[in-house]
């Protein structure tokens, strides 16, 4: 019998808790009564230790996570994230870290972003900015062992 890869197996989990974590943000969005505009799931890594080494302007060191943020019509809408990290500045990041609860955005003003606040996670690393046109994106990396996606579905 072939044996099935410890990395296939990692993957398929992560793949699934994605997945998981995409219905229950839509979910919670559609219960409030709230139109979802725009889906985007992220997956961020950062195994490099030169390049990722935590700071006061980089909380999150080395590590990773995935998540999905639901963008509801007035400015509103919710995050789902798992993250896992190592050696990072702020300590409550050494340990897998959920963040889930209430996100606000708006657009930057040359309509290329958006920007999104999560409500319930400590400033100034509580503001993301991201692409909004929807597809496929690929944040630039900073150098070799880092890895920034970001996928955006418009839904309306």
């Amino acid at each position: 019998m072939k044996q099935i890869s410890r990395r296939f197996v990692l993957a398929t989990v992560a793949v699934l808790a994605v997945a998981g974590l995409v219905a229950t943000s839509l979910a919670t969005a559609l219960a409030a009564g709230n139109p979802v505009l725009y889906r985007i799931s992220l997956s961020f890594s950062c195994e490099n230790k030169a390049l990722c080494v935590a700071s006061p302007t980089n909380p999150f060191g080395i590590g990773g996570g995935a998540g999905t943020i639901a963008l509801v019509a007035g400015g509103s809408g919710s995050i789902q994230f798992e993250g896992r990290g190592h050696s990072n500045a702020l300590a409550e990041l050494n340990q897998t870290v959920h963040i889930s609860g209430g996100v606000i955005w708006t657009f930057t003003p040359d309509g290329q972003s958006f920007v999104i606040t999560i409500l319930d996670f400590p400033p100034p690393n509580n503001v993301l900015v991201l692409p909004s046109s929807p597809g496929h994106h690929e944040l630039a990396p900073d150098g070799p062992g880092q890895n920034n996606e970001v996928q955006v579905i418009e839904l309306q």
